[in-house]
Parts: structure tokens; C-alpha cells; sequence
């Protein structure tokens, strides 16, 4: 019997221990979406780097805007009620079925975040448009 493969790349799987070990932005023990996000743009990963670029953002503030537009405590309760409804797992999972509807045998970051900017009140995709990022484009951008 071959060992199954993982739905996960690699990198995604770095991703993931990358947000899970930095502090949470919403000053929780779980991880939200914009942890995930954060995490991506911090390794770099990229598919996901050049596409914020070729909209025009700078790649080396957005992860600490990302994080003082998430954490504050009026936004805690937000992200609770948004990210767990949607639980970063199933944004996971969904990522493995855009994957594969690609015809792809791994879900990779950029994956991930077209799974999270699906979600109309997830609080990463709500940060994004607080911080002038055209979601609309952004998804084109990463479809492609």
C-alpha cells in the first residue's frame, strides 16, 4: 500500500506552523484568517507576493498594517464571530476543493487565500478593504 499524499503543499503546511507559532492578532489562542494571510505575505510565498504587487502594495508594510487594523479589542469580537462561524479548518478544506476543481492534487497559499476572500464577512477579507485592497481584483488576480 503507497502512502496517501498530503491535500496540503508544502508550503501551505509551513504557512499554517507559521501563523499558529507568531501571537494571534485578535489576542486569542487560535488562529484567525488575517494570521493566515500575515503569514503568507511574511514567507513570502510567491504567489500571493507578486499578486498584492502587481496591485500596487507594499509588501513589507502590509503585514504590520494587516495587524494594527486586526487587533484591536473592538475588532475581537468581530473576528470571533466571523472566523469561527467559518473556522480557519474550513477555509482549509476549501482551499483543497478550488484546488482541485483546477485540476490540482495539492491546494497551495494562494489557494487558501481564494478561499478566504469568498467569505464575505471574514475578517481578513474585511481588513483588505479597510486598507483600500480591491477584493474584486485581488480574487481576478489570483484566479488566473
Amino acid at each position: 500500500m503507497s502512502p496517501s499524499r498530503s491535500p496540503f503543499s508544502a508550503e501551505m503546511v509551513k504557512m499554517v506552523e507559521h501563523a499558529s507559532r507568531t501571537e494571534s492578532t485578535c489576542g486569542s489562542v487560535y488562529v484567525t484568517t488575517v494570521d493566515l494571510l500575515i503569514a503568507m505575505l511574511e514567507l513570502g510565498d510567491d504567489s500571493v507576493v507578486e499578486v498584492f504587487q502587481e496591485l500596487g502594495h507594499d509588501i513589507d508594510s502590509l503585514p504590520d498594517l494587516l495587524r494594527e487594523r486586526s487587533s484591536s479589542p473592538e475588532r475581537w469580537t468581530e473576528v470571533s464571530a466571523s472566523d469561527l462561524t467559518n473556522g480557519v479548518g474550513g477555509v482549509l478544506m476549501e482551499s483543497v476543493v478550488v484546488a482541485l476543481s483546477q485540476g490540482l492534487t495539492q491546494a497551495e497559499n494562494r489557494h487558501v487565500l481564494l478561499s478566504i476572500l469568498k467569505i464575505e464577512d471574514c475578517t481578513a477579507r474585511i481588513v483588505l478593504a479597510e486598507l483600500n485592497v480591491n477584493v474584486d481584483a485581488l480574487v481576478d488576480a489570483l484566479s488566473r
